[in-house]
């Protein structure tokens, strides 16, 4: 026959996995601190691994990428910032008048049948 578990009984049940639980994070914690040194990739690789490789050339990889942008990108204009001297337009969303904003929903149903296909 099953036993019942009383709220009581459950709390306790509960107070207990929750202790476990925590011991044993802590232990799992200690376990992968001491062990993390040991799985770097110099030490499990040696000098297969390439990591120095892609340090050296990461300098030259930036300075060209570098020197291209500084060719071909327009500087950004210089934009005032001092208070007051904005524009007050802040809408987020265009203004529609009514009938525009009826004719966008007689055209939902269109835009889902595209959708629809093109899935």
């Amino acid at each position: 026959m099953e036993e019942r578990v009383s709220t009581q009984r459950l709390l306790a049940l509960r107070k207990l996995t929750r202790s476990v639980s925590e011991l044993l994070r802590d232990q799992m914690r200690n376990y992968l601190s001491t062990l993390s040194p040991l799985f770097r990739p110099r030490n499990v690789l040696g000098n297969y691994n390439q990591l120095d490789v892609l340090s050296e050339q990461r300098g030259p990889i930036m300075r060209s990428i570098r020197d291209s942008v500084e060719a071909n990108a327009k500087p950004r204009p210089e934009v005032s910032t001092a208070w007051g001297e904005s524009s007050d337009e802040v809408g987020l969303l265009p203004e529609k008048t009514r009938e525009e904003e009826l004719e966008d929903l007689r055209a939902a149903p269109r835009y889902i049948h595209v959708i629809e296909e093109q899935e």
